[in-house]
């Protein structure tokens, strides 16, 4: 942090937000007892994720609260964003998609930028903000400091570091070593039907998270739909989404803010193995342990040697969970007609008329009835899991097709679920 550019190479979950967040607040502090608080913006990090964008934002606050920090999303009005810039801040945190949005409206103007973050950039490329970053970085001054963090190293990375950082300084806590998760992650698979894969998650969750919290990821929102709503029989759970309204989300992703993943399940096969590294690096993080489990079905074999090879790791196999008919049957119903236009399951009383908008799990079981909020990165009421949370009063979080199952004590169900499809945009 002597003013050069940097891209920095590290595994998912090793702290790396405070490791570039601290200098930078630093500096900012300093310039502002030099030159007194600007309305414009000095600093700006740029997230592919609406959630991710918002703990790094929370982390900033909490480390410099004298300084004015405002995160930059879409999903929730944009006239308030606008008021709050107008005001004036010190640090933008945000996705590209709203960034530019405000860029265009005249609201948001980069022109003091002094430092600017790229984080988790491999995954700008998976959710389509290529274009968009590029055009933000072109408008910046050219006198900036500049910093781009990746776990992997696609081709469209060197380009960007390439072209828009000066001689940057290279620091790879990867190094020549294939293996691209944190070592306290440990990898398991297993083979299902097709028509099974729904019914073996309970049996997972409770071998394998212990009563703790987990993420499952999909890959459409109506999978995460359908999964929340059989699973609430069983776990407290409930699915995040592009699709559902940002308000819901943070209740959501409030219960787990509050502490560690046990368990990461991919329902399905990742469409690469970046994203496969990034969705297993939610479990494992900060030096604790965790488990990624990946349930495949016989088509998918390929697939995880093609994994094994492009992330250094290797699976563990478990043995196949036979089914009993009934959670077959009671899995097979969730197509049969109960879901609105939007996946909502209307007819039931979760999510009636709106579809994703009101899905919450709470109309016809009293659940999801008290005060949580963001449980990736958001305030403390309603602690997902410690309560009975995740419908008493808690509720879950993170990064799209993506459902969770954390620890709730109440009801007598002892797991709690959270899922949601992985694909956040603005």
């Amino acid at each position: 942090m002597q003013g050069k550019d940097m891209f920095g190479r590290a595994r998912t979950g090793t702290g790396k937000t405070l490791a570039f967040g601290i200098p930078i607040l630093d500096k900012i502090i300093e310039f502002n007892k030099k030159h007194g608080k600007g309305r414009n913006p000095l600093a700006m990090v740029m997230a592919p994720t609406r959630e991710l964008a918002r703990q790094v934002q929370k982390e900033f606050h909490d480390s410099a609260p004298s300084l004015d920090t405002i995160c930059l999303y879409g999903g929730v009005p944009i006239s308030s964003q606008m008021r709050e810039l107008e005001y004036g801040v010190d640090v933008v945190v945000g996705t590209p998609g709203r960034i530019i949005d405000l860029m265009k409206r005249g609201s948001l103007n980069l022109s003091e930028i002094k430092h600017v973050v790229l984080d988790e950039a491999d995954q700008m490329l998976g959710v389509g903000f290529v274009d968009d970053i590029e055009t933000i970085l072109a408008r910046l001054p050219k006198n900036r400091h500049s910093m781009c963090f990746s776990a992997t190293m696609p081709s469209w990375i060197k380009q960007l570091v390439r072209k828009y950082l000066k001689d940057p300084v290279t620091i790879d806590l990867v190094g020549d070593s294939d293996k691209k998760l944190a070592d306290g992650i440990t990898l398991y698979s297993i083979a299902s039907d097709m028509y099974a894969k729904a019914s073996i998650l309970g049996p997972l969750i409770t071998e394998h998270a212990k009563g703790g919290k987990c993420i499952v990821f999909t890959e459409t929102k109506r999978d995460a739909d359908r999964l929340a709503y059989a699973m609430a029989k069983n776990h407290k759970c409930e699915a995040l989404h592009g699709d559902i309204s940002q308000s819901v989300r943070e209740r959501t992703l409030s219960g787990f803010r509050e502490g560690h993943f046990d368990q990461v399940i991919h329902y399905a096969l990742p469409r690469c193995s970046e994203t496969f590294v990034h969705r297993s690096g939610r479990t494992g993080r900060a030096g604790k342990k965790g488990t990624a489990i990946l349930i495949y079905t016989q088509d998918d074999s390929r697939q995880i040697k093609l994994i094994e090879r492009d992330t250094g790791c290797r699976f563990s196999e478990l043995p196949k969970i036979a089914v009993d008919g009934a959670s077959l049957d009671m899995y097979n119903d969730l197509g049969r007609g109960r879901s609105n236009s939007s996946g909502g399951f209307g007819n039931r009383g979760y999510g009636s008329g709106q579809g994703s908008r009101n899905f919450g799990f709470g109309r016809s079981n009293g659940q999801f009835s008290g005060s949580s909020r963001d449980g990736y990165n958001r305030n403390k009421p309603g602690n997902f899991g410690r309560s009975g949370s995740f419908g008493e009063s808690g509720r879950s979080d993170l990064l799209s097709t993506f459902g969770a199952f954390g620890s709730g004590r109440s009801s007598g169900k002892k797991n709690s679920s959270f899922i949601d499809p992985f694909e956040d945009s603005d």
